[in-house]
């Protein structure tokens, strides 16, 4: 996914609070493979009549191609379907503009290279009088945090991270992947300082205390390293184990757990 930090484009209007994610793309479309395109499932109920003849007066059946969405209140709300994201982005839009966004919607937007950028409702208003009537562009600066129509500027709120994943194009892990090296020191720093939790080819005693009066139940944990049963680390530790009783104990309540001591021998 390409990063981007400007943008000018057309804005269409959708002067409509509480647009949920099922109006966006009803359920019935998302087992649709994604290479078809999902710009075509966009508000599909919504700007359609009940023959399913598109309306005449919706903005998105009667305006010029837009890929800036001016939006009203609490935008995205409703499921966590991350399809009515890429009904947008598959329609072209790049930019959505609303004083509030449902929160899961906003962070796959980000993930999708779609801009929810959240400004206050008098903002939106006055973005709205510079557009209205006109078919002038709207410019958009992620660096700068700023849209700007003519004469008209005003700033958008967003987060440094959504910001820095949408310049640079990164969904969740391209954002952790580049953070790979202090993982991999974490990893072999915690693997130096704690051996025990990690297979090492060696046995493992396992004591469990099953009672008040401190009798133990011994186990002997091995290893077993089995193109079947097994899988393994880069190092060729095996994952499987093997767990026989050493220490039966009858007092011990059957299927009890308490506290384990571990020793590696």
């Amino acid at each position: 996914m390409a990063g981007w930090t400007e943008h000018c484009g057309q804005a269409l209007e959708l002067a409509f609070d509480n647009i949920d994610t099922d109006r966006i793309i009803p359920a019935r479309f998302m087992s649709t493979p994604r290479a078809e395109g999902y710009g075509q499932f966009l508000l599909y109920d919504f700007r359609r009549d009940t023959s399913g003849q598109l309306l005449d007066d919706f903005p998105l059946n009667t305006a010029s191609p837009a890929s800036i969405l001016i939006a009203g209140r609490n935008f995205g709300i409703g499921s966590s379907r991350e399809s009515a994201v890429y009904a947008l982005v598959d329609a072209g839009f790049r930019a959505i503009v609303a004083s509030s966004f449902g929160d899961i919607f906003a962070s796959n937007a980000v993930n999708n290279g779609l801009l929810p950028a959240k400004m206050p409702d008098d903002d939106i208003s006055d973005l709205k009088a510079a557009v209205s009537g006109t078919d002038r562009d709207i410019a958009i600066s992620i660096e700068t945090q700023t849209i700007a129509c003519g004469a008209y500027r005003a700033s958008f709120a967003i987060s440094d991270i959504w910001k820095l994943k949408l310049q640079n194009g990164w969904d969740d892990v391209d954002l952790t992947l580049q953070h790979a090296h202090k993982i991999e020191r974490y990893a072999r720093e915690n693997r130096a300082a704690r051996p025990w939790t990690w297979p090492n080819g060696k046995d493992i005693s396992i004591r469990q205390q099953q009672d008040s009066s401190g009798s133990w139940n011994s186990f002997r944990i091995t290893p077993v390293d089995t193109k079947e049963h097994s899988t393994c680390h880069s190092s060729g530790s095996s994952n499987s184990f093997r767990i026989t009783p050493e220490k039966p104990n009858s007092k011990s309540p059957k299927g009890s757990m308490g506290p384990m001591r571990y020793s590696n021998k």
